[in-house]
């Protein structure tokens, strides 16, 4: 719901980041304050270990002179890679982690004693800074869903804003690293972030998460399962016995069982003794066989497995009104119930390659959640006016995220079209695009024809699509299958975009069938994203579009608006 630029102060010369809420939330109920909330809650928080602001104020619009402004934060720019980059590359070590994770309790600690809590802890929210003396200076960052837990002098209209923002019964947060009390919208305090935080550490040392699965699957493990040990969920190195206890304790299922504080948890943290992972073999190992048990004392273990199952039982009618509705999904984007039509396009034969991803790209075709992936990777929220604002603004919602900021938005130039006269006199070529001028990869085969089967990217495909565009920035078809994704998704804004940057990489890109037909259906479509769709169109396709406009004007399943859009583009080209 909102946007962070790269920015820099014209008076003193050092660039920033400046945070906007998108024009279309400027006065929702539910996004404004939730973004003021953010903005109070970081002017509190003055730490070295979470992110600063160093501005806040609001945007006049001429346009109306009776709004309230659009508000922005300015913070300070932060270089290096977030937590989950860092372990996606394995690049966090057990005494890294040790140094990282005692700094974020640290700042957890302090954001505790001031009356906040998180809600929404995980890899990506942490930011590790490039500095060239310390490997393990991390910064929370996104304070979006803080939950004020102490009277703090506010006024009447910040009361009524902590009052719509953290009602009981609303899950706030991402499932995976939810607490038991937060997945089931019960009362939440400082002792769920420090759940959250055993989540993350568990998965920083041991490379996976504890429970993994499907949504319900996830929040089933959360709510009643023993904590696996390192051996049952298939890590190459064993957890010290003094590991396992700090575990126990972190991830309890009741809130009383955890640590009761950051610096409580902190210090049990430095003080594990070295080494904390063991090599398989040595002292200390767990066999895959070796029973778990919950960490809840015994005397509590008859009331806890009926409050469990009560809770169960809650999150059966959560699921249920989740199905029924669509869910905003803010973070990596946001879901809709209105896709716009898939086309297919005939796919290449497979060819095996020789390459680090044909493995991964082969395990692809054996994933079966996709769904349930997705939604275990996303922050989620069930309020009624969120759903209406998602279902109205997916488009501009979906961020797609760049490697390359300056090459992700394709600017548009209002000039003549770039197309060569005689490329296109030699019209559109499927055998140019990069499908069949590039060796073939499997990875990027394997989801191409997933697409053309008219089946979505699921989050884990979009992580391998955005690993692989990393070492191969010369190559627009990841770029390609990010853009066919986002429009089978209905994110048009998103997919031209992706298709722009693709385009851009190699201006043979334009020959694949698919782009231009997606172009045209945003096209004849409303709002901004339709605009530079058209505009797109004319600018890299010029005449050779118009055949593909015809077709699709003919369409009886076209509404007026639409044709009336398809029209104009007609004239244009």
């Amino acid at each position: 719901v909102g946007w962070v630029y790269q920015a820099t102060h014209l008076q003193l010369g050092h660039e920033v980041a400046i945070k906007m809420l998108q024009e279309q939330f400027t006065e929702h109920s539910t996004m404004r304050p939730r973004f003021l909330r953010e903005a109070r809650a970081l002017a509190a928080l003055k730490h070295p270990h979470i992110v600063t602001m160093t501005d806040f104020g609001f945007v006049s619009d001429v346009r109306d002179p009776g709004s309230r402004g659009r508000p922005y934060l300015v913070m300070e720019l932060l270089e290096g890679l977030t937590l989950r980059e860092l372990l996606e590359a394995n690049a966090v070590g057990p005494e890294r982690a040790r140094r990282l994770m005692g700094h974020v309790l640290d700042a957890l600690a302090f954001a505790h004693t001031r009356g906040f809590i998180h809600r929404d802890l995980k890899p990506d929210n942490i930011f590790v800074l490039e500095l060239p003396n310390e490997d393990a200076f991390p910064k929370l960052l996104d304070f979006g869903f803080v939950k004020l837990v102490e009277p703090t002098g506010d006024s009447d209209a910040m009361a009524a804003v902590e009052g719509v923002l953290t009602r009981s019964g609303i899950a706030f947060g991402t499932p995976a690293y939810m607490s038991p009390e937060q997945a089931t919208g019960g009362e939440t305090d400082a002792r769920s972030d420090l759940y959250s935080l055993g989540v993350v550490i568990y998965e920083v040392l041991s490379g996976v998460r504890p429970y993994e699965g499907s949504l319900p699957a996830i929040v089933r493990g959360h709510l009643t399962e023993p904590l696996p040990r390192f051996a049952a969920r298939g890590v190459r190195r064993a957890e010290s016995a003094e590991l396992r206890a700090f575990f126990d304790r972190a991830l309890a299922k009741e809130p009383d069982d955890r640590f009761q504080t950051a610096g409580e948890m902190a210090s049990a943290w430095r003080g594990l003794p070295s080494p904390i992972l063991h090599d398989r073999g040595g002292e200390n190992l767990v066999s895959s066989s070796a029973p778990t048990v919950a960490a809840v004392p015994v005397s509590k273990r008859r009331d806890t497995r009926e409050s469990r199952w009560k809770a169960v039982a809650a999150f059966v009618v959560l699921l249920a009104v989740a199905s029924l509705v669509p869910v905003l999904m803010v973070g990596l984007g946001t879901w809709s119930d209105e896709v716009l039509p898939n086309v297919p396009s005939e796919m290449p034969p497979a060819t095996r390659a020789e390459s680090p991803e044909a493995a991964e790209g082969e395990a692809l075709d054996e994933e079966t959640r996709v769904a349930d992936e997705a939604a275990s990777d996303e922050v989620f929220s069930l309020e009624e006016e969120e759903v209406a604002a998602a279902e109205a603004e997916a488009a501009e919602a979906e961020e797609a995220e760049a490697e390359d900021p300056v090459a992700m938005v394709a600017p548009v130039d209002e000039g003549a079209p770039t197309v060569d006269p005689a490329q296109d006199e030699a019209g559109l070529d499927e055998s140019k695009s990069p499908w069949r001028t590039r060796s073939s990869v499997t990875l990027l085969t394997n989801l191409h024809r997933r697409l053309a089967r008219g089946e979505s990217l699921s989050s884990s495909s979009e992580r391998s699509l955005k690993r692989y565009v990393r070492g191969h920035r010369d190559d627009p078809r990841p770029h390609l299958l990010l853009a066919m994704g986002y429009f089978t998704r209905g994110w048009g804004g998103a997919a031209v975009q992706r298709y722009g940057l693709a385009q851009r990489i190699d201006a043979q890109a334009r020959h694949d069938p698919r782009m231009l037909r997606d172009l045209v259906r945003v096209a004849e479509s409303e709002g901004d994203s339709a605009a530079n769709a058209a505009d797109f169109v004319v600018r890299v396709y010029g005449a050779l579009a118009a055949a593909e406009v015809d077709a699709r004007r003919g369409s009886d399943a076209l509404s007026a608006s639409s044709r009336e859009r398809l029209d104009a583009l007609r004239q244009r080209l």
